[in-house]
C-alpha cells in the first residue's frame, strides 16, 4: 500500500512538473478594403475571421497565422449573402497547403509551426460578408507523452506487486 501511495505520488508529481504544450496561435488581420475582423482565443484554442462589405467591391484579405508548435488547423468558410448580392471567390487558400472550401466544411490541415497565409480574394455585387472559424489542436509534446506513460508503468508495478503479497499473505 505504501509503494502504492509512493508510485502515484511520484506520477503526479511528475506530471505537475512537466510543462505542457504552449501552443500559441496568432490571427492577424489584413488591412483591407471591408471591415475586417479576426481573433483567437489560446485558451480554448478557437478563434473566427471575416470581412463585411458595404458595397460592389473587389477584395484581397490575407489573414496570417502564426502556429509556436505543430497541430492540426481546421478552418472553416462560411459564405453570408447579405441583401444586395452575393460574393464571387477567386481565391479561397491556405497557401502552399490547399484550397478552402466554403459552406462550413471543416478543413483539417496537419501542420507544423510557421507562419500561413489564410487568403481570400474576389469581389462582391453589393452589400456582402463572409466569415469562418479557426480550431487548433496541439501535438503534445515527446516530454509529456513520456512522463505519462512512465507515470502508468510505476502505478502498474505498484498494482502488480501489492497483488503478489496478497496472495502470499492469503495462502499463509
Amino acid at each position: 500500500m505504501r509503494r502504492t501511495i509512493l508510485a502515484l505520488s511520484a506520477t503526479v508529481a511528475a506530471l505537475v512538473l512537466v510543462p505542457s504544450a504552449n501552443a500559441t496561435v496568432t490571427v492577424t488581420c489584413p488591412g483591407a478594403v471591408g471591415v475586417t475582423h479576426c481573433d483567437f482565443d489560446n485558451v480554448t484554442n478557437t478563434g473566427n475571421y471575416g470581412d463585411k462589405f458595404l458595397a460592389n467591391s473587389s477584395f484581397d484579405d490575407i489573414f496570417k497565422i502564426i502556429l509556436s508548435t505543430a497541430g492540426k488547423l481546421s478552418i472553416t468558410l462560411t459564405n453570408t449573402i447579405s441583401v444586395g448580392g452575393p460574393i464571387t471567390f477567386t481565391t479561397h487558400e491556405l497557401t502552399g497547403l490547399g484550397n478552402i472550401a466554403g459552406g462550413a466544411v471543416a478543413n483539417n490541415f496537419d501542420i507544423g509551426p510557421g507562419t500561413y497565409d489564410l487568403h481570400f480574394a474576389g469581389s462582391t455585387a453589393g452589400s456582402a460578408s463572409y466569415a469562418g472559424t479557426i480550431d487548433f489542436a496541439p501535438v503534445p509534446e515527446p516530454a509529456t507523452w513520456a512522463t505519462m506513460i512512465a507515470g502508468f508503468s510505476m502505478v502498474a508495478a505498484a498494482m502488480r506487486r501489492g497483488k503478489r503479497k496478497q496472495a502470499m499473505i492469503g495462502f499463509a
